[in-house]
């Protein structure tokens, strides 16, 4: 079953072109794809995703992704988990003699806090020990910005360590989807999983959504279906007694929405 079968089910419609009058259903598809990931906790999407790249790790000079990012680019993305790594090696000498890091999951803070966490004198001064990050817009741009403030660092020499001196983000982190009608089952050989981009959108190395959660995210689709017929229906003046039907409709699986978001946020919360 595709998934605009899967949603018709889920509005309990066995008329396959009920769906038909949207003119952009993919749009819509992939907003309520989105927005319901935007529900989820974190830590039930985390094992499923594809890992970014560990600043800890060797980098080598032939490696396309020598570059440790110093901030991340939000654009059409949501970030589930900030680590922030400084390199902090013992030497002897200019000779690494042990390979040492201090790698810390980021707090999330206010804009207006971060001016805090970079003052010395402040009590809530970040350290490399108790790193915080937060949203910032930079030439038009929303980046996930650091204190301490993060270096990032690019390997142009022989295969190396992030050297002592700098610090790198890794970020776990989902890039949006954007389903076609292929995928969606109005062409052919629809998607049979919902997928999950990396932070860069690679597609040949995405996983996909947990099995479990797939219910809660078709209610999500065919809840904004709903809400687009409505607006529709509104717009063209049509039958008033449908519009109250699919209102009810819509408010019943809004409630069911949020009663399976609360179940999963008391399960899988942070503690």
């Amino acid at each position: 079953m595709n998934l605009k079968q899967r949603v018709l089910s889920q509005l309990g419609q066995d008329n396959a072109t009920f769906l038909d009058g949207i003119s952009n259903p993919e749009d819509v598809f992939s907003r309520g794809y989105w927005e319901a990931l935007s529900l989820l906790p974190p830590r039930l999407i985390l094992s499923n995703l594809h890992p970014p790249i560990n600043p800890e790790s060797l980098v080598t000079n032939t490696d396309p992704d020598t570059s440790l990012p110093a901030d991340f680019n939000l654009d059409e993305k949501r970030e589930l988990l900030v680590f922030r790594t400084a390199a902090n090696h013992i030497m002897d000498g200019a000779t690494l003699s042990t390979v040492r890091f201090i790698t810390k999951p980021c707090k999330r803070i206010s804009l207006e806090n971060s001016k805090r966490s970079l003052d010395t004198e402040s009590i809530y001064f970040a350290t490399d020990n108790s790193p915080v990050y937060w949203y910032e817009n930079v030439a038009g741009i929303q980046l996930i910005k650091t204190a301490p403030i993060t270096t990032g660092w690019t390997n142009t020499g022989a295969d190396a360590y992030m050297p002592n001196g700098s610090s790198a983000l890794q970020v776990y982190a989902i890039k949006r989807h954007i389903f076609t009608s292929t995928e969606v089952g109005t062409g052919t050989g629809a998607l049979e999983d919902f997928p999950l981009p990396d932070s860069y959108g690679v597609q040949q190395t995405h996983k996909t959504l947990p099995e479990e959660l797939e219910g809660l995210v078709i209610k999500k689709i065919a809840h904004s279906f709903l809400v687009e017929i409505i607006a529709n229906a509104a717009v063209q003046e049509e039958d008033s007694e449908l519009v109250t039907v699919l209102s009810s409709e819509a408010q019943i699986l809004s409630e069911m929405i949020q009663t399976e978001v609360g179940q999963l946020s008391e399960k899988f919360g942070e503690n």
